[in-house]
């Protein structure tokens, strides 16, 4: 693997200017007391070394639900660019939509993740990075496995890698701020990973090995996981 397939495989984020962001909250009244727009951004189309698409185009929104009546919950908003329907995933259920389908309307989603009935309990692995990761789900950016998207669910996480020669899996255990796992690719090569999140959660530090090979890892968080 060398590092300008790795730096070509990295997708980006593309923040929208302020002026969509204040346009999208004239939707909610502009009100801190009404579902609010905290940030929005661009997750691009990412396909894996076959050409099949792993990551659909949308334009994502993270919402606050402190309106009367609302659940008090943070919640993201999957506007797809390429096809109709809108997404409403509850952090760190990035599987699960809310309410099990896509909505017709950016409107529809919302109403349905700030609904009193749609506030889950328990805790959730921490907060937010500012880029979208939330614990080790996300979409990280890595030196090894390129464009590496893992899904946390409680102390499993799981996904799958672009590589810079071989797509593959990962999946492994996580405890605290570590991840042990093991990783296996397209053509067969497997070996173990693990991974510690550094700072505020959106990097992470490690090792990764086969049979005769061992390497650091590094990756950075650009962005949440795929809905669905």
């Amino acid at each position: 693997m060398n590092s300008n397939q790795s730096k070509a495989a990295r997708p980006h984020l593309e923040f929208l200017s302020v002026r969509a962001l204040l346009s999208s909250l004239v939707l909610f009244g502009g009100s801190a007391n009404a579902a609010e727009i905290i940030q929005q951004f661009r997750q691009p189309e990412s396909r894996d070394a076959t050409g099949k698409l792993i990551v659909e185009e949308s334009v994502v929104s993270i919402i606050n639900c402190n309106g009367p009546g609302e659940n008090g919950g943070q919640f993201y908003i999957y506007q797809y660019v390429n096809r109709p329907g809108v997404r409403a995933i509850r952090p760190p259920d990035w599987s699960q939509p809310i309410g099990g389908r896509d909505f017709a309307a950016f409107e529809e989603a919302v109403g349905a993740a700030c609904a009193p009935a749609s506030a889950p309990g328990g805790p959730t692995p921490g907060a937010p990075t500012p880029a979208g990761c939330w614990g080790f789900s996300g979409t990280w950016s890595d030196n090894i496995f390129g464009t590496m998207q893992l899904v946390q669910i409680g102390e499993s996480a799981s996904g799958t890698y672009s590589g810079t020669t071989s797509p593959g899996a990962i999946n492994g255990k996580v405890t605290g701020q570590a991840f042990d796992g093991t990783w296996v690719s397209r053509e067969g090569t497997s070996g173990t990973v693990h991974l510690e999140l550094r700072g505020d959660g959106s990097t992470y530090e490690g090792e990764a090995s086969t049979t005769g090979w061992g390497n650091k890892v590094s990756g950075k968080c650009v962005g949440p996981p795929p809905a669905g």
